[in-house]
């Protein structure tokens, strides 16, 4: 299974947009959420 250098860089860039959301999180991991929103929540947790 061969993958081109599109997927490598696109990867590259996958990882570049995630370290801000990681630094975030372990910044904030003992933070409440205060949201009451069930849906929101939900897609949140799916976005992550």
């Amino acid at each position: 299974m061969e993958f081109g250098w599109i997927n490598i860089f696109g990867g590259g860039i996958v990882t570049v947009m995630l370290i801000p959301n990681i630094l975030y999180v372990l910044k904030n991991k003992d933070t409440e959420n205060k949201c009451t929103n069930k849906v929101m929540n939900i897609i949140e947790q799916i976005g992550r």
